[in-house]
Formats: structure tokens, sequence, C-alpha cells
């Protein structure tokens, strides 16, 4: 079959279906280079700022719990005065959480949220008349 065909046509032949396969595979490279921008845009603009807020959170729980646990342990006024500003700072970083995961359509993670905030609530309220 290739005897009908002169040198010339097999090698344009040869060029364009490697230039058709170079084309395909820029395009393909691209839509993949555009997939994972927009991947990194939502992880930048919607994740790492709800892992700082769980971060934020854990400071805050701790800091309430040594606060309450000096104050018991000192009886001193101090401690609780400061640890109602960390709770206060925990509590408004859980609303905030808490709207987020309900504006994204996450009943679970809501639930789970506004669990912990009943817990976090009960578990000041007992420090605070241990204290």
């Amino acid at each position: 079959m290739l005897k009908n065909f002169k040198i010339n046509q097999v090698l344009w032949g040869s060029a364009i279906i490697i230039m058709i396969i170079v084309t395909l595979n820029g395009v393909l490279t691209y839509k993949s280079i555009i997939d994972i921008k927009s991947a990194i845009t939502e992880k930048r603009t919607e994740i790492l700022p709800q892992a700082f807020r769980f971060l934020d959170l854990k400071i805050d729980v701790i800091q309430v719990q040594q606060l309450i646990t000096d104050s018991s342990a000192t009886k001193s006024l101090d401690g609780l005065n400061e640890a109602d500003r960390y709770f206060s700072d925990g509590n408004r970083i859980l609303n905030k959480m808490i709207d987020d995961h309900k504006n994204t359509d996450e009943p679970e993670m809501v639930k789970a949220l506004e669990q912990f905030q009943r817990d976090f609530n009960e578990f000041y309220s007992i420090g605070k008349k241990m204290a």
C-alpha cells in the first residue's frame, strides 16, 4: 500500500500526524492546567480559611481549659476574665463555621459543630462553677 505513495507524501503525512498529536496534547495539557488552577483556587479560598478557623478554635478551647484550671487552683478571678474572652472568641468562630457550613449545604458538619458548641458551653459553665 505504501508503494503507491512517494517519499515526499509519506514524510508530509507523518509530519501532519505528529503535529495533530502534539496539538491535541497541548490542548489536553492546557485543560488540565486550568482544572488544577481551579482546584487550587478552591482550596485557597474555601478550605484553608476553614482549617485556620479550626486551629483558632482549638487554641481558644485549650486556653479556656487552661485558664479555668488555673483559676480553680489559685481561686483567682483574673483567669476567669481572660477565659471569658477566649470563650466568646471560640463561640464567635463556631457561629461563623456553622453559618459557612449551612451556606455550603453540609448538614452533618452543621450538626457536629452545633453539638460541639453545646458541649463547649456546658464545659465552660461547669468549669466556671468549679473555679
